[in-house]
């Protein structure tokens, strides 16, 4: 199968070819330390895909109403479009810290290649 490239570069199936906006932000609890961190790679993993005018915006969940509301799994928790893009099976909703699975065990939030894949995923 041939892929021809648009006159922007881009081919099918590209998350920089999807037309609408998308809006992604990092959903996290007052005293959580990661939270930083986690928009800081988001932002460079939108810049690597090519989404570099897609801002990263901040959701302080405030109480288990919101986070019920949510289906808040922890925190940091990475929103695409209000999703989740790091779902789970047995989707916890917590007021607290958030363990991610990584290639060097767990962490407190995901890997910058993790939140690239993640959100190439969600964008096809």
């Amino acid at each position: 199968m041939t892929t021809t490239a648009e006159s922007d570069g881009t081919h099918a199936g590209d998350p920089r070819r999807r037309k609408d906006a998308v809006k992604v932000e990092i959903a996290y609890i007052d005293e959580c330390p990661n939270r930083m961190a986690a928009g800081d790679r988001t932002r460079v993993a939108l810049d690597a895909l090519g989404l570099l005018d897609t801002p990263v915006a901040f959701r302080l969940i405030r109480s288990p109403r919101e986070a019920a509301a949510l289906r808040f799994a922890g925190s940091p928790t990475l929103l695409l479009d209000g999703l989740d893009v790091f779902p789970t099976d047995e989707q916890a909703i917590a007021l607290a810290c958030r363990l991610y699975a990584t290639d060097a065990g767990y962490a407190g939030l995901p890997t910058q290649g993790q939140i690239e894949d993640a959100i190439r995923a969600r964008l096809r």
